[in-house]
């Protein structure tokens, strides 16, 4: 037969020994109940970075309105010396969060949520964390002149970054998240490549690869002693001396320059000289190096007048003589070169506009040429052309060098490049690297590395991009350009005359 409830515990409590034990474990319960009435939780972590983190706790009982909950953190499990992290919000049953912001990277931490009630203290659980390690993942680019910008991506980038271009700080333009930062190239001294470090916490986080600086220093020298403003110009270097003249006035089509102009690059002077006796004034003539021949002396409709005249000039006597008249084609605009003790001409237009395509090849002491047939190039002397070990090289378009081989009378493919060189450049050889650019609306000046065909951008052209290119020349490993002092946009009175500008590849920039 059952007994109920209420008569065991009678007859309990006339057995002393049971009534020990139901009162035992009336206390126990008691105790329990009593040590059940704060439970705080430690949940979870919301979010982890190399110096955040975001930690979820819950408040899930208490007797008593709390005063305060948040967590404890330490880098020891011991919570000796505890960083107190407070939540903001009314403390209450429920969750609530808190966020640190000042951990450090790679670092081994202990958590655990507490409430606070009159001066007693409850805590929760302790579950442990590893900060992320910050990581610099990519650079680029990774050449580029002072003040351009520079792009470094990574992970867990960190609030108190900095960046140095070896030990020169760089500022900062902008920081979209913990992956990205968008820094300016600081001025470096006169150091051409140094390393990338990006400190964070106090550690430094060197980049495997090094920035290289865009070198190259551009002055402006002097104006040339004429108003106008002329293109398509005779031009070669004799000595220390530039010479340039005839071409056409841009702003007066037709009209021809009658006088010629020298330029001594050692002492910075302008000389105006005579031309020719008994020459015909030309615009884009073939330029030998050493004289000039041929070019447009009129125009006439539909069609341009050409001469086949041909001038050689003594800089010591600066005298000039004339040489046999040219028996080739395109007579203006052809582009000359002397390959291994052998004269060539290449291209060049026809009295009627068109390009030639032909090239010739002979000798200018006895005037006497022959036709090798057609390029498959239409070569004018507006574009980029050099000789380099006895071979002519031309840049066939904007991504493209060819070059001719004489032995064989043979075109090959000497340099394709991903990025546009442009059109209209120039070129010159200076040891075994050629600077070629300042093109139309350009600039921009690349440097070619000819035993590898390594292509680098050099620092920009300081002057404006819409002048044009009248007069260039080497003297001394540095290049010496003519440019127009004007701009396509400007027909005002108060325009500069052309302008001599010196660049030094060599040199970081114009200190």
């Amino acid at each position: 037969m059952q007994l109920s409830f209420s008569k065991q515990i009678l007859i309990a409590f006339k057995k002393p020994f049971y009534l020990f034990l139901i009162l035992f474990v009336l206390n126990s319960c008691l105790d329990e109940f009593q040590s059940e009435q704060v439970i705080v939780l430690t949940e979870e972590i919301l979010k982890l970075t190399s110096e955040e983190v975001t930690l979820l706790g819950r408040l899930v009982t208490t007797t008593d309105q709390p005063t305060e909950v948040g967590f404890y953190l330490d880098v020891k499990e011991s919570f000796g010396s505890p960083i107190i992290l407070s939540s903001i919000n009314e403390p209450s049953i429920g969750f609530f969060t808190v966020r640190d912001h000042t951990l450090n990277p790679g670092t081994h931490y202990y958590t655990k949520a507490y409430v606070k009630i009159g001066n007693e203290l409850f805590f929760g659980e302790a579950i442990s964390f590893v900060t992320s390690v910050p990581t610099i993942l990519n650079i680029e680019p990774l050449d580029g002149e002072i003040g351009d910008e520079v792009r470094i991506q990574g992970l867990n980038i960190t609030d108190d970054v900095e960046v140095f271009f070896g030990d020169k700080k760089a500022d900062i333009n902008s920081s979209p998240g913990k992956s990205e930062l968008i820094v300016s190239v600081p001025d470096i001294g006169t150091e051409i490549i140094v390393g990338i470090n990006v400190v964070m916490k106090g550690t430094s986080y060197i980049y495997k690869d090094e920035f290289t600086y865009r070198i190259g220093s551009w002055e402006s020298k002097s104006q040339i002693p004429t108003e106008d403003q002329l293109i398509g110009c005779v031009f070669f270097i004799t000595g220390d001396n530039l010479i340039v003249g005839y071409g056409r006035d841009f702003f007066n089509a037709g009209t021809i320059n009658q006088n010629f102009y020298s330029y001594n690059v050692t002492n910075d002077n302008w000389m105006v000289f005579s031309d020719p006796d008994q020459a015909i004034p030309v615009s884009d003539p073939i330029n030998y190096g050493f004289g000039f021949g041929s070019g447009t002396s009129g125009e006439i409709p539909g069609a341009i007048v050409q001469t086949k005249q041909s001038w050689a000039f003594d800089h010591v006597s600066s005298t000039w003589t004339a040489k046999d008249d040219l028996t080739i084609e395109g007579l203006s605009g052809a582009v000359y070169a002397n390959l291994d003790g052998i004269d060539f001409f290449f291209g060049g237009l026809l009295s009627d506009r068109t390009i030639s395509q032909k090239i010739w090849k002979g000798d200018l002491e006895t005037g006497e040429f022959v036709s090798l047939g057609t390029s498959p190039y239409s070569i004018l002397s507006d574009e980029a052309y050099f000789i380099y070990n006895e071979k002519f090289y031309y840049q066939s378009d904007e991504f493209t060098i060819v070059g001719f081989d004489p032995q064989v009378e043979e075109w090959t493919d000497f340099l394709s490049s991903d990025v546009s060189m442009g059109f209209n450049n120039i070129a010159v050889k200076i040891k075994n690297k050629v600077l070629l650019g300042l093109g139309t609306e350009s600039s921009s000046l690349f440097e070619i590395d000819l035993m590898d065909q390594s292509i680098i951008e050099k620092n920009k052209f300081i002057g404006s991009s819409e002048e044009s290119n009248v007069a260039f020349c080497v003297y001394n490993e540095k290049l010496y350009v003519l440019r127009t002092g004007f701009s396509l946009d400007s027909r005002g009175d108060n325009i500069e005359r052309m302008v001599i500008w010196e660049f030094n590849p060599d040199e970081l920039r114009q200190l």
